[in-house]
């Protein structure tokens, strides 16, 4: 009996870094394949010029590093946004956002407080994923820079277990990575804009598994 076996593309892609965007998004596709271990520090920005508020009117401004799925319904993500009582703060909000949880839309916060952080802190975030209970490993670093440190900030971190069979529906694998800046007005807010001026990200790492050749032109996702 002939038996073939297609071998397994490792992808390891490693940039120095993402810097000097004012809005939108940057989105990094493995070509179908199933991301296994990403991870990116963000340098937290000039203040936020807008206060986020609360339902049904969110003014929201936010950047952030995660992972989504080919289908885009739900993201992994650790979020530096402006959430707070006072304009001009930037809060740490490790997450999960699912837009087709039944009966609605659902978002998880991994820590209990929301921790403020600093223009100038550097924030690590790295995702892995067990292969073997395909639960995702979140962990979160903050170094403070002058301006955190000048307040009181000191080095910490965290970390969540997420397991994604526990929705409905169950999650789907994680194959595209997203670095973000967000502004958005929701429900009867507007638009409150981006003032924060560049974010850059370094040291990004994504490992993805797949079985495509990405570089060979028959394959349509190229």
């Amino acid at each position: 009996m002939h038996c073939s076996i297609t071998p397994l593309i490792l992808l390891v892609l490693a940039l120095t870094s993402i810097s000097h965007a004012t809005a939108g998004a940057v989105f990094i596709f493995t070509y179908g394949g199933k991301i296994t271990r990403f991870q990116a520090t963000l340098h937290v920005p000039s203040p936020p010029t807008a206060l986020q508020g609360h339902g049904p009117d969110w003014k929201v401004q936010a950047t952030w590093a995660g992972m989504q799925p080919t289908d885009q319904s739900c993201v992994l993500q650790n979020v530096v946004g402006n959430a707070g009582e006072e304009v001009g703060h930037w809060s740490h909000v490790p997450s999960f956002y699912d837009g087709v949880t039944k009966p609605s839309w659902r978002e998880v916060y991994f820590e209990e407080v929301q921790l403020e952080v600093y223009p100038g802190d550097e924030i690590t975030s790295t995702w892995t994923l067990d292969e073997t209970s395909n639960k995702w490993l979140d962990t979160w670093s903050v170094m403070p820079g002058k301006i955190g440190t000048s307040k009181g900030e000191v080095p910490y971190g965290g970390n969540y277990t997420f397991d994604g069979s526990k929705f409905d529906p169950k999650v789907p694998d994680m194959a595209e990575v997203l670095l973000m800046i967000e502004h958005v007005g929701i429900g009867g807010g507007p638009d409150p804009g981006w003032g924060s001026g560049a974010v850059t990200f370094t040291n990004i790492l994504i490992e993805s598994v797949s079985t495509q050749d990405w570089c060979n032109h028959e394959n349509s996702e190229t």
